[in-house]
Order: structure tokens, then sequence, then C-alpha cells
């Protein structure tokens, strides 16, 4: 066995064995970084902005289709009522073509209150089925200071009613009183719509209890099914 190597030591110091070389450290394979887990409130952020896109989307669509609506075949209704100074005005008269032609109305009467609508022609569609194109295809007129109906009353805003007060062009669709000009309105189905000429303040009445009573049942579409 062969002897631990020593060290000459100084002159006049001891002899001390030269200490064994320190084992070589091994690095080790390098770690995986760690994984950020994301919490249960990131996932639902990310939910509700993709529910919240959908929404939008699906609104904007539909928004962006009615406009169009109603279309060629398409059929809807609504109630019609005019009140002059407290007194109701009878149903408009049933016509079928556009005022002075024989070309057939898209918008009609049936002389039952409604107004009736089934676009034959592209320029009775979207945007242009109005109260206004009803009116018009009928012979009267519209707007938001004037009236010209079919028993021959014609009335502008600031003419007196019987008894005295100023009145004015109002309208109502569905209970809520509107602004602007009832001629632009665009009817949905099922809508009532109610015309006056009335001082403000007063309330707007609803069309007669048999017009509402239709409105649901219209005549046309029983006699077609």
């Amino acid at each position: 066995m062969s002897e631990p190597p020593t060290t000459t030591p100084p002159p006049g110091g001891d002899a001390r064995p030269t200490p064994p070389p320190r084992p070589t450290t091994r690095r080790g394979k390098p770690k995986p970084p760690k994984v950020q887990r994301r919490g249960f409130g990131t996932y639902a952020f990310v939910a509700i902005v993709v529910v919240i896109v959908l929404v939008g989307g699906w609104q904007l669509y539909e928004q962006l289709t009615k406009e169009d609506d109603p279309k060629i075949g398409d059929h809807i209704h609504a109630a019609l009522g005019i009140n002059v100074c407290g007194q109701q005005v009878e149903n408009a008269p049933a016509f079928e073509n556009r005022a002075n032609t024989d070309t057939r109305a898209g918008l009609h009467s049936h002389g039952d209150g409604l107004i009736h609508i089934h676009p034959f022609a592209e320029d009775e569609t979207g945007e242009e089925a109005t109260v206004g194109r009803f009116m018009e295809y009928g012979g009267w007129e519209i707007d938001e200071d004037h009236l010209s109906l079919w028993d021959g009353l014609s009335v502008n805003s600031g003419d007196p009613c019987p008894d005295g007060r100023e009145a004015r062009v109002r309208w109502m669709v569905n209970g809520e009183e509107q602004d602007g000009n009832p001629s632009d309105y665009k009817p949905d189905d099922q809508d009532v719509i109610s015309i006056a000429f009335l001082p403000d303040g007063d309330p707007i009445p609803e069309p007669p209890p048999e017009v509402l009573a239709a409105l649901p049942n219209p005549t046309d579409v029983q006699q077609e099914g």
C-alpha cells in the first residue's frame, strides 16, 4: 500500500499530509419553467367578452335585417285610429290600388281600421312601407303639422277645436306618445297607431275596440287561410 504523499516542511516545521482532491460537483438537469396557472377570474372574463360579442353581433344582424322588412311577400298589419278634437274619425275606407292609378297598393285598407301591408313592388318595401305611404296611396295627407282625411276634413297645427282651444297633430304608438313626423313611421306587425288632432295635455285615444279586436285576426288572412 502506498503511503500518502507528504510535503517537505519548512525548516523547523512538521510534515502534514496533502489533502485529497475535492470531488467534482455534478450539475443536474435544468428545471422546467414554472407554468403560470390562470385563475377562474380570467376564464370568466373571457367568457363574458365572448357573450357580449355574440349578443352584439346578433343584435346588429337583427337591426340590419329589420331595416329591409317588410319584403315582397310579407304580410303584416297595424291598427290605425284617428281622433280630431275628441271625435273619433271613421275607419279609412277600403282601397286596393294606388290613388288615381290601376297599380296595386301594397299598403291598403279593407275598411276594417287596419293598415294592411304586403308589398307588391320594391318601392313599398323596407323603409318605404310607412304611414305616409299608406295615406298617399289612399289619396290623403299626413305630416307633423297637417291632416287631410277621407271625410273631407283638413286641419293644421294651431287651428282651434270647437271649444276654442288650440290643437296640433299628435300621435302615439302602442300607448307611447311620439315625436317627429307620423308620416315617416314604419309600422311593425301588430302595432297600434293613434293619430290625433288635440290640444296639448289631452290624452290621445286608442283606436276603437272593434279595430283592436280585428288586429290579431285580419279578414284577409282568414280568407287566405
